[in-house]
């Protein structure tokens, strides 16, 4: 099973490079258990929630554009929430910004995908300034969570 894994996945490629070379990689499989992780279908409270893991130096620059360009927000910090609150915050947004090193392709990525809310993954560099530099990066992304807010997905219609 395992081989049959490493075979579809490519994972022997990683052979080839320095960093992994003569190392034992493993597989992990993790499944999201989409019993647990669903849409609610909850009336939205807010345009988006926060997901801050690592970068919490970053959170107070997209509150302030997210308050700048009247958006409803909450908040989860990594490691402050439980099960059941994450489930709850998210199903009352309708997207969600991901503030993390670690988590672009992470576990609560996919539990959020799983809960059909919209991930916005900011990258580092883009973000810190904003709105100097990337002004045109932030009107996108906030064009993004009004065209959302504006919308609504019905997962019974892809079913």
């Amino acid at each position: 099973m395992i081989y049959d894994i490493v075979k579809i996945t490519g994972l022997n490629n990683f052979k080839n490079f320095e960093i992994t070379n003569g190392k034992n990689i493993v597989v992990w499989p993790v499944g999201i258990d989409t019993e647990v992780f669903y849409n609610l279908n909850y009336k939205s409270e807010y345009d988006v929630t926060i997901y801050c893991k690592n970068k919490i130096e970053e959170l107070p620059s997209v509150e302030e554009f997210l308050q700048k360009n009247g958006f409803k927000y909450n908040v989860l910090i990594y490691g402050k929430y439980s099960e059941e609150e994450f489930i709850e915050k998210i199903n009352l947004s309708k997207s969600v910004i991901l503030l993390t090193k670690t988590e672009s392709q992470g576990i609560a990525y996919q539990e959020i995908l799983s809960m059909d809310r919209p991930c916005y993954v900011i990258e580092q560099n883009i973000w810190n300034d904003y709105q100097k530099k990337h002004q045109a990066v932030s009107q996108d992304i906030s064009n993004s969570i009004k065209d959302i807010q504006n919308s609504h997905i019905d997962p019974n219609k892809y079913m």
